[in-house]
């Protein structure tokens, strides 16, 4: 059975909360009139598009420009993570072999002491929490929160062995250079880079083939609306203006995911039940063209994520 889903980060809803003039939500949201037409999602899912809809996805960037404005802060660099893993595992061994060396009879005195001072609830909430009845071995060779030490030793064992060669095959740093790159910025992009492209995909879902990079275009001043509205502060240049250097690679970049999703129904469909022995010489000359198209589709891609994903190495996309 897999671990469970990553949970949400708990982050205080005053982090996120839009801090602007209310007019500025509603001026970004008539930017998308009519509020018609299909928004074919990355995933492939379709959602009809309305108002009400417009709304939630302009709510939800400057929501999400917020958070990460605050998560970009306090995320750790990569190195710093290792080096609190290593000091964890160290510590780690350390009490599990006091675990695991720890007399039974010890262990009785520990528990039987909790088990008298238990009468009062709100230590006997503690004591329960802390499973110190956990730390008697029962007969076993290890007690429950001996093997549950060690366990998680072990876990930590295995990402500090792993991670670093991981991550430089990756062409993330490990070690501290001093500028603004962690963790969340080489994860998930910069706050200003995800506000321009959230923005962008909500633009191109509501007013497809209408965005252009364009000074002072409709598509500036919807970017605009949202982080004034997000942040309640006036935007900048340096926010807005490498908009334009996204518009068409994006744009592109779109066009090819279409075109190699065409590719692909076309290669499902060619000869459905055929194996390759039975194609005919036109069905194999189609094929190879047709994966050729999708090999240069795949360096294309590559190219202009250098400019649509600039935090993140080629090695990681």
């Amino acid at each position: 059975m897999p671990l469970p889903a990553l949970p949400a980060l708990d982050i205080s809803m005053d982090v996120s909360l839009p801090k602007g003039d209310p007019a500025h939500f509603i001026s970004a949201v008539e930017r998308l009139a009519p509020h018609q037409g299909v928004w074919v999602k990355g995933d492939g899912t379709r959602q009809p598009l309305s108002r009400v809809i417009a709304e939630e996805a302009v709510e939800g960037v400057a929501r999400m420009y917020n958070t990460n404005r605050y998560l970009e802060k306090k995320a750790p660099r990569r190195g710093a993570v290792l080096k609190k893993i290593d000091k964890l595992k160290r510590h780690l061994d350390f009490v599990a072999r006091e675990l695991s060396g720890m007399d039974e009879l010890v262990a009785r005195i520990i528990y039987g002491e909790a088990l008298r001072r238990s009468k009062q609830p709100d230590r006997l909430r503690i004591f329960e929490a802390a499973d110190v009845q956990g730390l008697q071995k029962n007969g076993a060779s290890q007690s429950a929160w001996g093997d549950r030490v060690a366990r998680l030793s072990q876990t930590l064992g295995i990402l500090a062995a792993e991670l670093p060669s991981e991550w430089e095959r990756q062409g993330y740093a490990l070690k501290d250079k001093g500028c603004k790159q962690n963790h969340f910025t080489e994860t998930e992009g910069t706050a200003n880079w995800r506000l321009r492209t959230d923005a962008l995909e909500i633009y191109n879902a509501f007013k497809p083939g209408k965005a252009t990079g364009t000074a002072e275009g409709d598509l500036h001043h919807f970017v605009n609306e949202i982080f004034e509205y997000a942040t309640g502060r006036e935007t900048n240049d340096g926010i807005i203006r490498p908009l334009r250097d996204i518009v068409r690679p994006t744009r592109e970049e779109n066009q090819i995911h279409a075109r190699n999703d065409e590719i692909f129904n076309e290669l499902e469909n060619m000869a459905p039940g055929k194996t390759i022995e039975f194609l005919t010489r036109a069905e194999l000359k189609k094929m190879s063209e047709l994966h050729a198209e999708l090999d240069r589709n795949r360096a294309r891609s590559a190219e202009l994520s250098k400019v649509t994903w600039p935090h993140a190495p080629m090695s990681a996309l």
